[in-house]
């Protein structure tokens, strides 16, 4: 299921699409004071209830047999970064991420970082990477026989410098 604009509500919190992955475990309870609880950091009951209705109200959870479940295996924002929704989201994310140094043990986290200087043909090529191994990241979680935890993987790839291309021409 490919989200749009009319889906930006989804991104308006760090724990509504961790709320939504959470329908995948067994156990899963409909319950915003269960639901404030398995997060970390912790939210409020309020916002536990606030991101139900906003998953629901955008069709991405969904009743089958008096439960809630998620409508679709997979929901994706496509392959490149649309609306400041977005933009936001992934500082969130970002942030999130800096706090996991300090809030996880190394063990349950991987954090690695990789300075390099390419040829200007290679940028392409890193982003080509980084698509297949997102593809196969979906393809595992789709495969979870017995989901357990939620986890965010962030992958980031950015200039450090300008191309040179000035530089070179001088």
């Amino acid at each position: 299921h490919q989200l749009d604009e009319r889906h930006a509500a989804y991104h308006e919190s760090w724990y509504i699409p961790a709320v939504r992955e959470l329908a995948s475990r067994p156990g899963f309870r409909a319950d915003p004071k269960w639901l404030a609880r398995q997060l970390r950091p912790r939210i409020t009951v309020r916002e536990a209830r606030e991101a139900l209705d906003t998953l629901l109200t955008l069709g991405l959870l969904r009743e089958v047999d008096g439960k809630l479940v998620k409508a679709d295996a997979v929901i994706t924002t496509g392959a490149q970064t649309r609306g400041a929704h977005i933009t936001q989201y992934h500082r969130v994310v970002l942030e999130r991420a800096a706090l996991a140094i300090d809030e996880f043990p190394a063990s349950e986290r991987d954090l690695s970082a990789l300075t390099c200087c390419v040829d200007a043909d290679a940028l392409p090529v890193f982003r080509a990477m980084i698509a297949d191994f997102r593809r196969q990241c979906v393809a595992v979680a789709e495969q979870s026989r017995r989901p357990a935890r939620v986890i965010q993987l962030n992958i980031q790839l950015f200039p450090l410098t300008d191309d040179g291309a000035a530089e070179a021409a001088s």
